[in-house]
């Protein structure tokens, strides 16, 4: 294919009918690159090939392409008008939240301060989980939540229905489609439930715990104050030991990873990337981690 040049006396067929002109019958026009820079090809033809066209075939050539402006148009402003709703709703629930926290805020205080004075169980350790529409706190959010404790009594498991119309990405790996959450309540409506289970902790365990209290702080969720927080992501980084140059410390393993390398069979709560299965996983491997440690030292 050789390399077309700025020659005038060749256009593509478009080029040609903004003239007023289109190829005639039978012309095959001749396929070359656009430039040298751009590796995309056309099919230009010569002035020979082309005859003079009536505007209404001219118009019918551009037909199409109108067709495709217009679509891409209405799509674009489908778009923006959702974007609009999504965001007018998200204020509303936004300022519902606002509202029901700062309604429960002094219960659960004193709800925090009568569990603090029961001796430490394992029904004060809560495990939780998280998925959610996208990756930023205040702007994605929760579409699944689930809650269990030390001994994998499963406390709370929910679904929620977002503000948003979409989260494409989300949905390939949490496979939580907006039709499968579309009759779910709020988020707001199980603040007063949520709050008062997580009243009860003196610890909370997480796989990359701080993403998940992160948005649970943003969605409104009052949060027991001077707890102690375990990460296992961060425990399970070092003896996982795959060294980062780059960040001059160990990396950081899917839960995946870690599941398996503790042999962690996934049959009995489901598949990861449900919230439910992996709470259940992240205190198995917790256990795993501790069970272990307790070993080294003997």
């Amino acid at each position: 294919m050789e390399v077309h040049s700025t020659l005038s006396e060749t256009k593509t067929a478009r080029q040609w009918a903004r003239a007023g002109y289109l190829p005639k019958d039978g012309a095959q026009g001749a396929e070359m690159w656009i430039n040298r820079y751009c590796q995309k090809s056309a099919v230009y033809y010569a002035p020979a090939e082309v005859e003079t066209a009536d505007p209404e075939l001219i118009k019918a050539f551009f037909a199409p392409e109108r067709a495709r402006r217009n679509q891409q148009t209405r799509e674009r402003r489908e778009r923006e008008r959702a974007e609009r709703e999504r965001r007018k709703a998200y204020a509303a629930e936004y300022a519902a939240r606002q509202q029901i926290s700062a309604a429960l805020r002094p219960c659960i205080t004193e709800l925090c301060t009568l569990y603090r004075e029961k001796p430490r169980t394992l029904e004060g350790v809560l495990i939780l989980d998280t998925e959610t529409t996208g990756l930023e706190p205040g702007v994605n959010e929760i579409l699944q939540l689930s809650i269990i404790d030390g001994a994998g009594n499963e406390l709370y498991n929910g679904y929620f229905c977002p503000c948003a119309h979409e989260w494409t990405e989300a949905e390939r790996v949490n496979h939580i489609s907006p039709a499968a959450v579309q009759t779910a309540p709020r988020l707001s409506a199980e603040l007063p439930r949520i709050s008062t289970i997580l009243a009860r902790a003196h610890t909370i365990i997480g796989y990359n715990l701080p993403f998940d209290l992160d948005f649970l702080s943003c969605s409104g969720v009052i949060l027991p104050e001077n707890i102690t927080e375990i990460d296992v992501m961060r425990l399970f980084a070092p003896i996982y030991g795959e060294y980062s140059e780059k960040h001059g410390g160990y990396k950081w393993q899917k839960l995946t990873k870690a599941a398996a390398y503790y042999g962690y069979d996934w049959t009995e709560y489901g598949s990861a990337h449900d919230s439910r299965a992996d709470c259940h996983a992240t205190l198995f491997v917790y256990n795993k981690i501790i069970e272990d440690s307790r070993n080294n030292e003997k």
